[in-house]
């Protein structure tokens, strides 16, 4: 007898891949890191596993991914497995969730905790992973307290068979060796499967584009911007029709975006200086003693007013929940023995006054996209040193907002 009639088979379910399932049969998989891996048993004679890869390497696999676009990516894998159980004569109802393994190592940033972490970077630092995680859970009715296993790469299990864990941290291991090791006494036999797990191309479980287009207000401009209900197109003709606004390049100024009836939105970049009257071949300085400062804030509160009366909206019919105040700078250190304020604090002030929230808390952040349908937000922020475009404009093309007021104000400095 050969030493190979001495170990166990098993179906092992390639990447992509997966299906359901003879209940008796022994099947697993491995590999996975940012794919997900699961396996669960469907009444007495079923069972479901796949090696599910939220997007193909050409979308990003290990990209964060925003908000908005990931509630896609999890409503689109609760409709995959809804069709496949139907399709195999199965409903969640008849699944033994007792029984359900799930397995992603990373299905967030730089951790594998499955918590919603932040990066550097982005305020939703969650890969695809964590998405479909979220429509598998939400798709079976699992409870809040169920844990997805961050500490393997890949399991071996069957019908009234223990579960075996193939471990994903190596240590002083090399990865393959780790699986070996793991799985000495298998022999694996390939389980077959649809090849649609999720994604094969961006008609699959990859509805993200690479790039998300957002109308982008440059400084110092800004305005009453409205969108149209008639489309989600991001035809480059039309900005109306592409559904992302916001704002980059902040540091002292002041970038502002709140939500108002009628499709509209007020977004702004604001900028403030001050500067010597008597020589007015001196710069512009970004900060400001008191004096200066209240006089910028009254200027900022006037031209809101004003703006908002010829746009026929008041701040109260803002939606000051969706407000957001954003700027890096508020403070500048010691200068000439006094403590001196960037002009963007001011703005600040008026902008809080002017909505009447003065309890808005100021962003230090580069810039912000918004989601004008959903209200999910992208926090912006760029390392020192980095060139142009910084990295957190990886998933982002800019289309220039035209028609804008201007919102630079420059008020004569007091000595």
């Amino acid at each position: 007898m050969s030493a190979v009639d001495f170990k166990k088979s098993y179906l092992r379910v390639q990447e992509e891949h997966g299906g359901t399932y003879d209940a008796g049969a022994r099947i697993g998989t491995y590999g996975c890191q940012f794919c997900i891996g699961i396996y669960f048993q469907i009444g007495r004679s079923k069972a479901f596993c796949a090696h599910i890869r939220p997007r193909p390497d050409g979308n990003g696999i290990n990209n964060i991914t925003l908000e908005a676009e990931g509630t896609r990516l999890k409503t689109k894998t609760i409709e995959k497995l809804t069709s496949h159980a139907k399709e195999n004569g199965w409903s969640a109802e008849d699944v033994d969730k007792a029984s359900v393994v799930i397995v992603c190592p990373l299905p967030d940033h730089a951790t594998n905790v499955a918590a919603g972490c932040q990066s550097e970077h982005h305020p939703f630092a969650k890969r695809p992973g964590w998405y479909v995680i979220e429509g598998i859970k939400e798709f079976l009715g699992l409870s809040l307290d169920f844990q997805v296993d961050t500490q393997s790469q890949g399991f071996v299990v069957g019908k009234d068979q223990p579960l075996i864990k193939v471990p994903f941290d190596p240590g002083d291991k090399e990865f393959e060796d780790v699986r070996v090791e793991a799985l000495k006494g298998f022999v694996e036999a390939e389980a077959g499967g649809e090849r649609s797990w999720l994604c094969q191309d961006c008609r699959g479980m990859s509805t993200i584009p690479s790039k998300t287009r957002f109308r982008c207000i440059p400084e110092p401009t800004g305005g009453t911007c409205t969108f149209s209900d008639s489309s989600r197109s991001t035809s480059a003709d039309c900005p109306k029709l592409i559904d992302h606004i916001g704002t980059i390049g902040l540091f002292s100024c002041v970038g502002v975006y709140c939500a108002l009836p009628d499709n509209r939105c007020f977004v702004a970049h604001i900028s403030a200086w001050t500067q010597d009257d008597d020589d007015v071949s001196e710069p512009f300085e970004e900060y400001c003693g008191v004096e200066d400062g209240e006089t910028i804030q009254r200027e900022v509160l006037s031209r809101l007013q004003s703006h908002a009366k010829a746009n026929a909206w008041s701040p109260s019919e803002a939606n000051t929940a969706s407000l957001i105040i954003a700027c890096p700078t508020l403070v500048r250190m010691m200068v000439d023995g006094r403590i001196l304020t960037f002009t963007g604090a001011y703005v600040a002030r008026a902008v809080r006054e002017f909505f009447n929230a003065p309890n808005a808390q100021v962003k230090k952040n580069w810039g912000f996209v918004v989601h004008r349908s959903t209200g999910a937000v992208d926090l912006l922020n760029r390392s020192d040193g980095e060139p142009d475009p910084p990295s957190c404009m990886d998933h982002y093309e800019m289309v220039n907002e035209a028609d804008l007021d201007d919102w630079k104000v420059i008020v004569e400095r007091h000595n």
